[in-house]
């Protein structure tokens, strides 16, 4: 992938990014979500004695999966007539991962306490921003916030991580090499491979968000503090079904079964979502679709 920016951009991101974009007039965010509710965790810098089982990403790695996103979707984004704007800080310790919507400018903020969380990946990172991306892009179905301005909902924020966004942030080459001397479980591997055995590459990208699916769940679990033994896996999915569809932040195994399903989606990374039908751009039961579908655990069609 070509950089815009070959040299310092971490610094250049952090300090453009997060002071404003040039010639827009002063305006109102409204709050649209965070990756969990209330995350109160403080996470610092790694030192010389931080333990790689205590650490998550590198600081390269964080403003890498930063510059991705804004390369790949801000033309999306200015497609609506707004900017897009990443607030990005590796010296902020406190875990936060938040999308705000404003009339003109869409910001996406993601700490350097969060990328550091013990046991986060590069992916599961990546799938992070690309679902606080996804409340901008991800279509219906949507919430309201202060009246009149929508968002995509928490699942469907979920559901376009894996169905479009992660599909669009690696290339073919690095599919290749991530690829290489890969370990993960075998059914989830054994399903992607089933699913998508047309296009090798597509399999690929599902190895991806199946892993940080996985791993997602187990940090939703950390930061939300719950107080259960439960183990979450590919095999163990929630069976629940809601009665209406729900717009709040579904449980650890709801949103692991909505990661996985969307990297097996087969309609395209670039058949977009629409604001007013659900069933465009997505995997439909109603279409006969099997794998890839919003799981009821959170949608109700």
């Amino acid at each position: 992938m070509k950089s815009k920016v070959l040299l310092g951009f971490a610094a250049v991101l952090s300090l453009v990014f997060s002071e404003g974009l040039i010639g827009l007039p002063p305006h109102k965010q409204t709050l649209c979500s965070e990756f969990l509710p209330k995350m109160n965790k403080i996470v610092p810098d790694y030192t010389e004695l931080t333990p790689a089982s205590q650490k998550g990403i590198t600081k390269e790695q964080y403003f890498n999966i930063a510059e991705r996103i804004y390369d790949e979707f801000a033309p999306d984004i200015e497609s609506n007539r707004v900017k897009l704007k990443l607030i990005t800080n590796w010296e902020d310790n406190k875990v936060k991962a938040v999308a705000s919507k404003g009339r003109r400018l869409w910001t996406i903020t993601v700490s350097g306490g969060f990328a550091r969380l013990p046991g986060l990946t590069e992916a599961g990172f990546a799938v992070v921003f690309c679902h606080e991306l996804g409340h901008f892009l991800g279509g219906a179905p949507r919430k309201t916030r202060l009246g009149k301005r929508k968002v995509t909902n928490e699942g469907q924020a979920d559901y376009f991580a894996t169905t479009k966004c992660m599909r669009r942030l690696y290339s073919e080459t690095e599919n290749q090499e991530f690829a290489k001397d890969l370990k993960m479980d075998s059914l989830a591997k054994d399903i992607c491979d089933e699913v998508h055995y047309t296009n090798k590459n597509d399999q690929i990208h599902c190895y991806r968000s199946a892993i940080a699916a996985l791993e997602l769940a187990y940090i939703i679990k950390s930061l939300t503090q719950a107080d259960t033994d439960e183990d979450y896996s590919y095999d163990t999915p929630d069976l629940s079904e809601v009665k209406k569809t729900l717009h709040s932040h579904p449980k650890a195994q709801c949103r692991m079964d909505t990661y996985f399903q969307g990297a097996l989606c087969t309609k395209s990374a670039f058949d977009s979502f629409d604001v007013k039908d659900a069933k465009v751009g997505a995997c439909n039961r109603q279409d006969n679709y099997t794998f890839g579908v919003r799981p009821l655990c959170w949608y109700r069609p």
